[in-house]
């Protein structure tokens, strides 16, 4: 049987800044709580402290950097955590597609 948890927590994990959304999944209407905090060590205290006292059992992160370790290593051991990295949207450093073989040399070879 599947453990459905009341109250869960998504938080997306910024280099300064925590975005954090608790939602009651029990709560007909689907309020949702959202809150900012900062990823200093009081920032990260405060953020700990309100998921518990809104009775937060699971929370999920989402980051495409390092940036997660310190709210993991804050949150640990008081819910359930999950860890989802996000594709970089940045653009990729190589090549979309591989030259086709010898069309570089068949370049450095045709007459100027």
């Amino acid at each position: 049987m599947e453990t459905v948890y009341g109250k869960v927590a998504g938080i997306d994990v910024h280099k300064r800044m925590l975005a954090v959304v608790v939602c009651d999944r029990q709560d007909p209407e689907g309020s949702n709580q959202r809150r900012k905090f900062g990823t200093t060590a009081n920032g990260l205290r405060l953020l700990r402290a309100w998921l518990l006292q809104e009775g937060v059992q699971e929370a999920a992160m989402e980051s495409t950097a390092q940036y997660w370790r310190a709210v993991w290593l804050e949150l640990e051991g008081h819910m359930k955590l999950h860890l989802a990295q996000a594709r970089s949207t940045a653009a990729p450093q190589t090549r979309s597609h591989p030259p086709a073989p010898g069309a570089m040399t068949r370049r450095r070879q045709a007459p100027a």
